[in-house]
């Protein structure tokens, strides 16, 4: 199964909140959680990537409107083409390779949104994660507390 990436749209209501208010998914989220207003009100805002230095899309099936999950990029930073990444998967969504597909169709889209250097920072003992992260090209570069920060420059490779 390929995916699809979509913006985030009002009727994303229940997917959203399967997955941000999930136990095991804010385990690892880097605040301290969202209440059911915060979500509604992210959900109903304006998403903009370049207003906002944040953007969600669904990861949705080909074919689908139904979503799988979100890929997000957040706090970019234009004058440094740079952007954190996020990826969020239903339970049975995981380990399917949907989250490797996704970043595939962000990473095609990260030239013109004028992003060249992804960075994700993961807990230690998240060990989905950093494989996730791993396997997908990013190199372990700094440490962020006591989470360690992953780097993957999204620019094309010449021989």
């Amino acid at each position: 199964m390929f995916v699809n990436l979509r913006p985030l749209r009002p009727s994303d209501w229940p997917l959203l909140k399967a997955i941000e208010l999930d136990a095991e998914s804010s385990r690892y989220g880097d605040d301290q959680g969202f209440t059911e207003d915060e979500l509604y009100a992210f959900l109903l805002s304006e998403h903009n990537l370049e207003k906002h230095a944040q953007f969600r899309w669904v990861i949705c099936p080909p074919n689908e409107t139904e979503g799988l999950g979100f890929i997000d990029l957040f706090e970019a930073d234009f004058e440094q083409r740079r952007a954190w990444i996020g990826i969020l998967l239903l339970p049975e969504a995981r380990r399917k390779g949907l989250g490797s597909q996704a970043l595939r169709a962000l990473l095609n889209q990260l030239p013109e949104l004028g992003i060249d250097t992804l960075m994700a920072e993961v807990q230690p003992d998240n060990a989905a994660s950093v494989a996730f992260f791993q396997k997908n090209g990013f190199q372990k570069h700094a440490q962020k507390g006591e989470n360690w920060v992953f780097i993957k420059s999204a620019l094309p490779k010449f021989a």
